[in-house]
């Protein structure tokens, strides 16, 4: 099995987000039903390059439902890992988190300071030749609006 198909999907609820909230980070995953934790120790280091301090693994066996029918149906099988971070490491598993973490952290320019130079003058030289332009055209309205 290739570790890119172990980690499903996080498992957002409400007992999720206080646990990743407590002091020693616990985050949880949909995982495969059939692979153990080091497997999914591996696929979490591959995936977010952060070696987890403790797996906890949770199988939610089937339950029944009624499906409208006489013959009842089943649920799926989920296998829950929790997974605990050392301290001072965080994630961002929705975009929100995402979005505060770039927020939070400054970006690195990566444009050279010659290429910075080129644009600057090939703008300021533009910048000229729009206020010439400017210039020549409120000299003809204003001699215009004298007549």
């Amino acid at each position: 099995m290739q570790l890119t198909n172990i980690i499903l999907k996080p498992y957002l609820t409400e007992k999720s987000y206080t646990k990743r909230s407590d002091a020693n980070k616990k985050y949880a995953f949909l995982v495969e039903p059939k692979t153990n934790k080091k497997a999914i120790a591996l696929a979490f280091e591959s995936i977010f390059n952060i070696k987890p301090l403790k797996i906890m693994t949770m199988i939610r066996k089937p339950t029944t439902t009624k499906l409208g029918t006489k013959y009842p149906g089943k649920t799926k099988i989920i296998k829950i890992a929790y997974i605990c971070l050392p301290k001072g490491k965080d994630i961002a598993i929705t975009k929100e988190e995402a979005q505060e973490k770039m927020v939070k952290q400054p970006q690195k320019s990566t444009i050279n300071k010659k290429a910075k130079e080129i644009d600057v003058s090939e703008f300021s030289a533009k910048e000229k030749k729009h206020n010439e332009k400017q210039e020549k055209l409120g000299k003809i309205k204003n001699i215009k609006d004298t007549k």
